[in-house]
């Protein structure tokens, strides 16, 4: 079972950075890429206060990756 630190950390990694290189790739998963719609959720998660050792703010963000990451089929 991942833990919420480990699942956190992953996902800030591969939340933030693929899109952004999807976007600016040229590929097809440029065609489906919403920018707005990206800064706006990025803007939801920085807008938590998850400072180091604040349990609570950091399970709001993994919760909230959580569904992200399973709408799109990610369950593991």
């Amino acid at each position: 079972m991942t833990k919420r630190r480990t699942f956190i950390s992953g996902c800030l990694v591969a939340g933030s950075l693929p899109s952004t290189v999807f976007a600016a790739a040229g590929n097809d998963y440029a065609d489906d890429f919403n920018m707005q719609q990206y800064l706006k959720e990025l803007d939801e998660l920085i807008s938590i206060d998850s400072k180091s050792g604040y349990i609570e703010g950091a399970n709001r963000i993994a919760d909230i990756l959580e569904k992200r990451f399973k709408s799109v089929g990610c369950d593991n």
